[in-house]
């Protein structure tokens, strides 16, 4: 492997809808830093970071900023997804034209908002319906780049994915459009 980018890849199946709180846990510790926000009297939006010295869980603490801790710059990357389920496989399935005309799929959640002031994402609905909606295999998975890595990741090796990384010490975040934070899909099957 020398040489060679060594990337971790992380879905979080761990309990019931876990995969919609584990996306911003895992970015505050990989960093080691955990973001807040607030908003002054004009309403613009201002984030400040803090470091984050360990994480607990009932009985066991574990360091937190896993990039920072020793050997870990032969990790190039954490790939992680919090949207490679059966609903995901279903959406792509129907798009591909398999299954039958009876199953109706709607896709309800929570984009990316890209206005710099906004706290908060906003809600979609969408029918998933091969020619008016469209979704990549890649769509849901973040690449989270470490800062140290000896083998570094180019970014375009992962086109579609959200990129994560450093940048003077504070976390960007390099979002696709369109960025789907969390969802969810309905599934009604049309009877006679």
């Amino acid at each position: 492997m020398a040489g060679v980018p060594l990337i971790f890849a992380i879905h979080d199946f761990c309990a019931d809808d876990s995969m919609t709180w584990s996306a911003p846990a895992i970015a505050d510790y990989l960093y080691g830093l955990r973001a807040s926000w607030s908003k002054d009297a004009s309403g613009k939006l201002h984030i400040t970071e803090s470091p984050v010295e360990q994480h607990t869980w009932k009985d066991k603490t574990v360091p937190s900023g896993f990039f920072n801790q020793p050997n870990a710059e032969r990790v190039s990357a954490v790939l992680f997804s919090n949207s490679a389920t059966l609903s995901k496989f279903n959406r792509m399935g129907k798009l591909a034209g398999f299954g039958s005309d009876r199953v109706h799929m709607t896709r309800i959640g929570i984009r990316h908002n890209f206005d710099p002031n906004a706290a908060e994402g906003t809600p979609f609905a969408a029918e998933v319906k091969p020619g008016e909606y469209t979704e990549g295999w890649a769509e849901g998975t973040r690449l989270f780049l470490n800062p140290r890595a000896i083998q570094p990741i180019p970014p375009e090796l992962f086109t579609g994915s959200a990129f994560h990384l450093l940048r003077d010490g504070h976390r960007v975040a390099m979002l696709p459009d369109l960025f789907v934070h969390t969802s969810r899909t309905l599934v009604i099957v049309a009877t006679d």
